[in-house]
């Protein structure tokens, strides 16, 4: 099982990101990103958050972008 390791946390095989995409941007750059879709409200919650730092930092690593949208950027 692949392990996204956080600041104090480890995820195995319990936390997927509800999209992966892959498009090309307007520089022909081929883009890769793992999307979250929360309600607002949920986006302070600590256990989101430490889900989340892993995910980042686990894009970062595999260089991809990593975003969480809500209803404010989605409506």
């Amino acid at each position: 099982a692949s392990c996204l390791v956080g600041s104090e946390m480890c995820i195995r095989d319990s936390y997927y990101p509800d999209f992966y995409i892959k498009y090309i941007d307007k520089h022909d750059q081929i883009i890769k990103a793992l999307i979250e879709i929360k309600p607002y409200f949920q986006k302070k919650w600590d256990v989101n958050i430490a889900k989340w730092d892993a995910c980042q930092k686990h894009c970062d690593k595999k260089k991809m972008e990593f975003k969480v949208l809500t209803e404010r950027e989605l409506f």
